[in-house]
């Protein structure tokens, strides 16, 4: 009788380790494979977001770097002329994270070879559309407020809203 037992709590030790560890081998694979099939299961894209001085990207000339932009990547670089621009960083083909390159003064995908100019736009490639450009505004802090297109207008004119409404009109 105890050789039975001694077996039966063996075997249930077993099969409970290898169960757990089956477990956690189908969690660790299947937890990427659905954020990547479902990305806006996670939560809707925010209209705006800060990046306080010390996550802004210190860029000279002709520069790129990647920031986050709520759940997404964003890139932001600099024109060989100075000037500073920020874009959706997934590209519209495959959703593939897109990367400056200073050499050839263009943004790339890596996944499909897809380049675009520094306003977005689609010049070689599969991707099917252009990049989402992000609007830019300096904080008095050194911080930089990026904005989706059309947030910056919406917001000025609920300020006007809101000081007509003040006003009595």
């Amino acid at each position: 009788m105890k050789i039975f037992e001694s077996l039966h709590s063996r075997r249930k030790f077993l099969n409970s380790t290898f169960g757990g560890g089956l477990l956690a081998f189908f969690g660790a694979v299947l937890t990427p494979l659905t954020r990547f099939c479902f990305p806006g299961v996670i939560g809707p894209e925010p209209d705006e977001v800060l990046l306080p001085p010390e996550k802004v990207p210190q860029l000279k000339p002709n520069q790129g770097a990647i920031f986050r932009y709520g759940n997404r990547p964003g890139l932001m670089f600099r024109t060989p002329v100075g000037e500073l621009r920020a874009f959706n960083a997934t590209c519209t083909h495959f959703e593939c994270t897109v990367q400056y390159r200073p050499e050839k003064k263009c943004i790339y995908c890596a996944c499909h070879e897809g380049y675009f100019d520094l306003d977005g736009n689609v010049t070689k490639g599969p991707p099917p559309r252009p990049l989402e450009r992000y609007d830019l505004e300096w904080q008095e802090d050194g911080g930089i407020l990026v904005m989706k297109p059309g947030v910056k207008e919406r917001k000025e004119k609920e300020k006007l809203a809101a000081k007509g409404s003040d006003l009595g009109i």
